[in-house]
């Protein structure tokens, strides 16, 4: 839910700064556009393959295998990897909605507040998704990998929400 929720903020942005183009044609707005309209086509098939990957990893675990057999834990690192990679995409489109922000006009700033209050929301909810599934995934050179990603997220969130 949380990777369909940062579509929805990232076609608000998309459909925020296309109006802004409108009003002032302006290149480095249209070219945040195309990122954001790129974004929201990644973050869409991101949820999808957080449901299929998840659906995949939970027929796996009722196949009376053993929790810790390679693909269960294969399948459960893909349900690590999806929301951090869809969080990753958060990240941008965070800061593609500081850039759109001063080229828009007051009009849609509350769209773009909108989107902005949004992506957070899902930002915090993907990586809380990261987490949850790295509880039950073997320690590995893959799993240091993704707290490593995990971590340097969480740290530039950080820095990103108080600009």
């Amino acid at each position: 839910m949380a990777a369909v929720t940062a579509t929805l903020a990232a076609a608000l942005l998309r459909m925020s700064g296309s109006i802004g183009l409108r009003h002032s044609p302006d290149e480095e707005l249209a070219t945040a556009v195309e990122e954001i309209k790129h974004c929201e086509d990644l973050l869409a098939a991101r949820a999808d393959q957080d449901i299929r990957s998840f659906n995949l990893y939970l027929a796996a675990r009722k196949n009376k295998r053993a929790e810790k057999e390679p693909d269960v834990q294969r399948l459960l690192l893909v349900c690590a990897k999806v929301p951090l990679e869809a969080a990753e995409l958060v990240e941008h489109l965070q800061l593609l909605a500081v850039r759109i922000v001063a080229k828009c006009p007051d009009f849609l700033a509350s769209d773009i507040a909108t989107a902005r209050y949004l992506l957070e929301a899902s930002h915090r909810a993907l990586l809380e998704n990261v987490v949850i599934n790295l509880g039950d995934l073997d320690e590995s050179n893959d799993k240091h990998a993704i707290v490593e990603r995990l971590e340097r997220l969480r740290n530039k969130y950080t820095s990103i929400k108080t600009d």
